[in-house]
């Protein structure tokens, strides 16, 4: 009884307000005011009026007379016709927990434990969900708007800017943890790559594939002994260097082999060489290179070395030195990714980032050209998604599950307390109306 009055007491406070507030709609200010007229009024009837009536006609010391006989029975109509809708919106919430003890309980000898909506809280939130998904909210259409707004995005140039200064800062500010996380994973990527291509299987498949059948057919080995005799005569004058060396060495060797202690050896082995007519040597050299047949013993010769070297390869010591050869270049090839990556990466993120180049490429032809993908996948696979993780039903259900019924109660009186009132404000004027009809009546 002491909470039903302080809240009745706060009530009355409210209302006062409403009233006095001259921004309030005139409507609601009225409602607020025959609210605090009706719902005293409704109770000196009933717990006043009613028993001094009933005692006075069994005691005969308080007998109305007409007309108030019939005010007396407008009153109680009246206040019947506000009480009854008053209890009635109360026991929609109350008591908000089961209970034997509360007024509605006793009054209805046990049977009303628990307000209508605590009671059915559960089913009233899943067909809630049910009605607004199916009536209100259609998930699909949700959906389809939601991915009409993505792609609005996705071509909104001033969003894009947005995206890319966003992502821009974001990636400067992590440069460095960006870095440390690439570098080892792009290295250790390349060097696995590396490992397991650059073996001596691979080397020799490829010899065996491309090599091979290019030096056995005939027209490129006659062309390869053509560069190769072409490059000897481009380094004719080189050769006759070599020659005069080796032939001026050769004799000066032999002479001093032969006269005693040598002596003239030098100047005779300068002699002959200097007497020998080396520009017609270098003539006939290259129009030997340029003859067919040195050509034909060129090819000849390239087929043999071909054919020496696939021998030896499949020794133990040349497949041992095809796997050094291998390792070795592997060792280099690693080392040098490793060196690049540690000194170029850095550098070469920090370019890449402030790339001008790279925003006008995402935004004038990565972006038009996965547009059709994006929006076939959203109006699709997406939409599905979507659909799934709204879950406009199961999500009602929830809340409202999850809703104290106490703040649930108080949100519906912020929101309804208008309407709510006049429930109870038209009660009291329709039960004075049929109060009225019933004085006819009789």
């Amino acid at each position: 009884m002491g909470n039903f009055f302080k809240n009745y007491f706060q009530d009355v406070k409210i209302r006062w307000k409403l009233i006095s507030d001259s921004s309030v709609e005139k409507e609601r200010r009225i409602f607020a005011g025959l609210e605090l007229f009706c719902f005293p009024a409704s109770l000196l009837t009933l717990f006043l009026l009613l028993p001094l009536r009933i005692a006075g006609a069994q005691t005969g010391w308080f007998v109305l007379v007409s007309p108030w006989n019939h005010v007396f029975d407008i009153l109680l109509s009246a206040a019947i016709g506000y009480i009854t809708n008053y209890i009635a919106i109360e026991m929609l919430f109350k008591p908000y927990e089961k209970s034997g003890k509360h007024l509605f309980s006793i009054l209805s000898l046990g049977y009303w434990k628990q307000g209508l909506v605590p009671k059915n809280k559960s089913k009233i939130g899943v067909e809630l969900g049910k009605q607004v998904e199916t009536k209100l909210l259609n998930p699909e259409q949700l959906a389809n708007d939601l991915c009409d707004m993505v792609m609005k995005l996705l071509r909104d140039k001033n969003i894009i800017v947005k995206i890319k200064v966003t992502v821009q800062t974001l990636l400067k500010n992590h440069e460095n943890k960006i870095i440390e996380f690439l570098v080892p994973r792009i290295e250790a990527s390349l060097c696995e790559t590396v490992s397991r291509f650059l073996t001596k299987d691979k080397l020799i498949e490829v010899w065996d594939k491309t090599v091979v059948p290019q030096l056995k057919n005939e027209d490129n080995r006659k062309l390869a002994a053509r560069q190769i005799t072409e490059s000897l005569k481009r380094r004719s004058p080189e050769l006759i260097e070599v020659l005069k060396s080796e032939l001026r060495e050769i004799v000066l060797n032999y002479l001093s082999e032969k006269l005693p202690f040598g002596l003239g050896a030098e100047t005779i082995s300068n002699g002959l060489v200097g007497i020998i007519n080396w520009q017609d040597i270098e003539v006939r050299m290259c129009d030997k290179l340029d003859s067919e047949s040195t050509v034909e013993l060129i090819k000849a010769e390239l087929l043999t070395l071909l054919n020496k070297v696939e021998e030896w390869a499949n020794t133990d010591v040349g497949a041992a030195k095809v796997d050094a050869v291998v390792n070795n270049m592997k060792d280099k090839i690693i080392t040098l990714i490793r060196e690049f990556l540690q000194e170029k990466l850095p550098a070469l993120a920090g370019s890449v980032l402030d790339s001008e180049s790279l925003w006008q490429w995402i935004e004038n032809e990565l972006l038009p050209g996965a547009e059709p993908q994006i929006e076939a996948f959203i109006k699709t696979t997406g939409k599905t998604v979507i659909m799934e993780k709204l879950d406009i039903s199961r999500r009602i259900a929830e809340a409202v599950d999850k809703q104290d019924v106490k703040e649930f109660h108080s949100m519906i009186n912020s929101i309804a307390a208008q309407h709510l009132g006049a429930i109870q404000v038209l009660g009291y004027f329709l039960g004075a109306i049929v109060g009225t009809a019933q004085i006819f009546v009789k």
